[in-house]
C-alpha cells in the first residue's frame, strides 16, 4: 500500500487550514494553498477537499477504491490543525 498519497493529503489540508485560523490573512492564505497545490499534484493529484476527489472519482479521474482513504486523512488533516490550534492557544474547543 502506497502511503504517500495520503500522507501528502493529511499534510496539504492541515496546512491550509492551519494557515487559514492562525493568520486569516488572505493573501497568506492564497500563498499556502497556491504552494500546496503545486507541491502536492505530482504525488496525490493535489485534491486537498473532500468534494474535488468526490468529483474526481465520480468522473473516473481517480480509482473509487483511493475515494474513502483521501477523504478520511484530508478530514483528518483538517481536524489535526483545529485540534493543535485550540491546545496551543488554550482556547475552549468549539
Amino acid at each position: 500500500m502506497n502511503l504517500h498519497k495520503y500522507i501528502t493529503e493529511f499534510v496539504g489540508v492541515f496546512t491550509i487550514v492551519m494557515v487559514v485560523i492562525t493568520t486569516g490573512n488572505p493573501i497568506l492564505i492564497g500563498v499556502a494553498t497556491t504552494l500546496v497545490l503545486i507541491l502536492s499534484s505530482p504525488i496525490s493529484g493535489g485534491h486537498m477537499n473532500p468534494v474535488v476527489s468526490f468529483s474526481m472519482a465520480s468522473l473516473k479521474q481517480m480509482d473509487t477504491e483511493l475515494l474513502l482513504p483521501y477523504i478520511v486523512s484530508q478530514l483528518l488533516g483538517g481536524l489535526t490543525a483545529v485540534e493543535i490550534y485550540h491546545r496551543y492557544r488554550k482556547v475552549k474547543p468549539i
